[in-house]
């Protein structure tokens, strides 16, 4: 299956017969990322802890929800991250320091 995203920023993937549209549950304590059919079936299950080693906690999320910002704490940078259909994808970095002084 190939990822992409429809005019209506939804979760798509291609398959056969054409686009689908996938609903993504995350479980933040179990640091799990769900993949489902619009009719319930479970089509994919990604572990995000080792972004969050690398990357930190989810501080928030865009409001399409595919876009997220992890933080370290005690560190004055950000890190963009993107949702697919494999996990997460590194985006970009942003590092507040410069702007703090």
């Amino acid at each position: 299956m190939k990822n992409s995203l429809g005019s209506d920023d939804q979760m798509r993937v291609v398959n056969s017969e054409g686009y689908e549209t996938l609903v993504a549950c995350i479980n933040i304590v179990e640091s799990k990322v769900y993949l489902y059919r619009e009719n319930g079936l479970l089509v994919n299950r990604n572990d995000f802890i080792t972004y969050i080693k690398e990357y930190g906690d989810i501080i928030t999320t865009s409001h399409d929800g595919l876009n997220f910002i992890f933080k370290k704490k005690n560190k004055a940078e950000f890190s963009i991250l993107e949702m697919s259909f494999n996990g997460f994808k590194f985006i970009k970095k942003i590092d507040i320091t410069a702007y703090l002084k």
